[in-house]
């Protein structure tokens, strides 16, 4: 872990990535095929095997955590953004998760026409 340090306060997305595999390195960090332990859980449900997920079941890779004041975060250098000064926990948490989702979703609807 270089680019965090103990103390740091940070963000880290639902998605685990390596940031080493193929897909990490063409943005798809959602896609890792590293973080996920039994990937072949996920193929009958979905069609293919996502990144591991924190807080999810085993077959979305198991790993426990999500919304904790401590997580075991495995990739940290790719996986930890630090929370820039003057920023409150508050605000910080809607990064994580909320606010990604709600972007992506509208994102989506622009895309398909939905208004």
């Amino acid at each position: 872990m270089t680019k965090v340090k103990a103390g740091d306060r940070v963000v880290v997305p639902s998605f685990i990535s390596c940031g080493q595999c193929w897909y990490c390195q063409h943005d798809l960090y959602s896609l890792c095929d590293t973080t996920h332990p039994k990937p072949e859980l996920q193929e009958p449900l979905l069609g293919y095997p996502t990144a591991g997920i924190y807080a999810y079941s085993h077959a979305f890779g198991g790993y426990a955590g999500a919304l904790a004041q401590y997580v075991r975060v495995p990739f940290a250098d790719t996986d930890c953004f630090v929370v820039p000064e003057g920023v409150s926990d508050e605000a910080a948490l809607f990064i994580s998760d909320a606010a990604p989702t709600g972007f992506m979703g509208a994102n989506f609807a622009t895309f398909r026409g939905v208004t």
